[in-house]
């Protein structure tokens, strides 16, 4: 078993179950990293991808190693989708999850899940998960499909315990 590790980027601070303490100026924190070489970019959304910004990169930026980034954002206290997309030396971006689903279903393999991952913060500060609306409501997820693939296709009882994957397949735990 094998896999290229594409680049991918997630922002770690704010993270879900954080709140913002009201409006005003945040550094937006994370890492990056690619199996394929050195990040040369992260670009940020506050707006749930209609525009993005380019984040600062703390060096050393290296080979095959994970790259921290930061940026400066001025939060409104109106509700927000923040995300980050990493770009590598080769001009791989990192995919939306719909990308990425298309793109392995086409493929008919599957390798890490690097998917953008978003991050909503309501007007009360609360940041949660954004990805999970996207995930349940569309059930496109790379690490599912190959565990639906492995576990599920046998006429044996699921073993997963996670919870997405139970929902997933088997529908709300009684």
């Amino acid at each position: 078993f094998s896999m290229e590790m594409e680049c991918k980027s997630v922002i770690t601070n704010p993270s879900g179950g954080m709140q913002m303490q009201g409006p005003g100026l945040y550094e937006l924190q994370g890492f990056a990293w690619s199996g394929n070489g050195t990040v040369k970019a992260v670009d940020i959304t506050t707006d749930g991808g209609r525009t993005w910004r380019t984040a600062d990169l703390e060096g050393p930026v290296l080979d095959k190693c994970l790259t921290r980034f930061r940026y400066r954002w001025n939060w409104d206290g109106g509700p927000a989708k923040i995300a980050s997309r990493a770009v590598d030396n080769t001009g791989y971006v990192q995919p939306t999850v719909a990308e990425l689903a298309e793109n392995r279903r086409i493929a008919g393999f599957v390798q890490h899940h690097n998917g953008i991952f978003p991050r909503a913060i309501n007007t009360n500060g609360v940041v949660s998960n954004a990805f999970s609306k996207y995930y349940y409501s569309h059930r496109v997820s790379a690490c599912l499909f190959f565990h639906h693939r492995v576990c599920c296709s046998f006429p044996t009882r699921c073993i997963s315990r996670s919870s997405h994957h139970f929902i997933e397949h088997h529908g709300p735990r009684p």
